[in-house]
């Protein structure tokens, strides 16, 4: 079983160096973001029977200072995708809850992206 804090308090080592420069430069943070996706973090508050790690909000919050004390902006950049798993946690049907969340579950993210209006549903 996966400890996802631990595995957030690896990957801040690696996000933090050159944060201040990525901000000051307003450069995103794609190789950061993509060392959380491939590590698997995302499934962290999936539940347990679709292959998450099931753990708590107070964890999931540990997890964000830990990333948030090593570059804010990423920090930032992962909140969407938790409260996405969040929403479906809570309203989506089993059906939308085994393809949503067990695409975190295959190391895919969610963005922020929720609200607009172009491209196409599946």
């Amino acid at each position: 079983m996966t400890d996802y804090l631990d595995l957030a308090q690896q990957l801040a080592t690696q996000i933090q160096p050159g944060a201040a420069e990525r901000d000051a430069g307003r450069l995103l943070p794609y190789a950061q973001l993509d060392l959380i996706r491939n590590s698997g973090l995302g499934a962290a508050r999936v539940p347990a029977e679709l292959g998450g790690g099931d753990i708590s909000q107070l964890q999931v919050a540990q997890i964000f200072i830990a990333l948030g004390k090593a570059d804010p902006s990423v920090a930032q950049a992962l909140f969407p995708h938790f409260a996405t798993v969040e929403h479906l946690r809570l309203i989506a049907s089993p059906e939308q809850q085994r393809l949503y969340l067990g695409a975190f579950v295959e190391r895919q993210l969610s963005s922020g992206a929720i609200a607009e209006r172009s491209g196409t549903f599946r």
